[in-house]
């Protein structure tokens, strides 16, 4: 039986996801290969196929760092915020119409780095669910939030990303701005349901948590986030 509070919960983490993941737009629906292909006549198609590919490498490297930094500090707010800021940064350049070829070279890479919320999205949800010691409320919540992302983009990349905008995608942009700003204050959220629910006691190591309140005299366990 799930009671209000675990429902709240999962609800709160449900729309975490695609907040998260709607920062992801241009690396997700690969614009710099579209900008690539509109100014064909500059590069050629060796440089078209190959130049995207160092968006997803960049991908991969923010995604391993921003784990590692998790896993060894404990914290996830950081760098959620670090996220935001990047995404910032790309926005704000590619929403310049004159901007060079080589600003739009970097900022294409940097939109890379918008993959680092994917150890961020799931990692701290997983934990904060573990904490309630209901596996199939976690599954399910998980399983969920999963679907809730790819929901989004079934419509938010032909909205906000076409390739009939190509080479300038300046409602993607704002998009991405505004969905920065979402995800800022989303981030405070996230972050109120995990500190309400960290002051836990250990009742078996091979158990679960249970609220502090429950059992008296107990060692109370904590996390940094």
């Amino acid at each position: 039986m799930i009671d209000g509070t675990d429902c709240q919960r999962s609800w709160i983490l449900f729309f975490w996801s695609p907040v998260c993941a709607a920062i992801e737009g241009f690396p997700f629906q690969n614009s710099f290969l579209l900008w690539l292909k509109y100014h064909k006549a500059t590069f050629t198609q060796i440089q078209i196929n190959t130049y995207p590919l160092g968006v997803q490498a960049v991908g991969i490297v923010a995604n391993m760092l921003a784990a590692w930094h998790m896993d060894v500090t404990g914290q996830r707010v950081p760098m959620a915020i670090l996220a935001c800021l990047l995404q910032v940064i790309v926005g704000s350049m590619l929403l310049v119409k004159s901007l060079s070829f080589a600003g739009t070279f970097f900022a294409f890479y940097l939109a890379g780095t918008a993959y680092m919320v994917n150890p961020l999205i799931f990692g701290w949800a997983n934990i904060i669910l573990q904490r309630s010691g209901d596996d199939a409320v976690r599954s399910v919540t998980l399983y969920s939030m999963n679907i809730g992302s790819m929901v989004l983009w079934t419509f938010w990349g032909i909205l906000f990303y076409s390739a009939a905008d190509a080479p300038y995608w300046q409602k993607g942009a704002i998009a991405l701005l505004v969905c920065c700003g979402v995800m800022f204050a989303y981030i405070w959220v996230v972050w109120k349901v995990s500190h309400d629910h960290v002051n836990c006691v250990w009742v078996d190591r091979n158990a679960y948590f249970v609220p502090a309140r429950q059992i008296r005299g107990k060692e109370v366990c904590s996390q940094k986030f």
